[in-house]
């Protein structure tokens, strides 16, 4: 299995060490960012999870929740 990366702007293919990210605006601009900017972003769902509702524990089969 091999992935390509292909630029659109340039019409060829990109190797691994030449590809950048960024974002893009609503506009088409693209807008460059680095590693450690991307670091830098405070992402809402990095390290959290969202609990969307509670079961009654008769609800649940005792077999998922294993020995406790």
């Amino acid at each position: 299995m091999r992935n390509r990366y292909w630029c659109e702007i340039e019409d060829r293919e990109v190797f691994y060490g030449e590809r950048g990210q960024g974002y893009e605006t609503a506009g088409g601009r693209i807008i460059p960012l680095t590693d450690e900017e991307l670091r830098q972003l405070p992402l809402p769902t990095g390290r959290a999870i969202e609990l969307i509702n509670f079961l009654q524990d008769v609800d649940i089969d005792p077999v998922r929740i294993g020995p406790g």
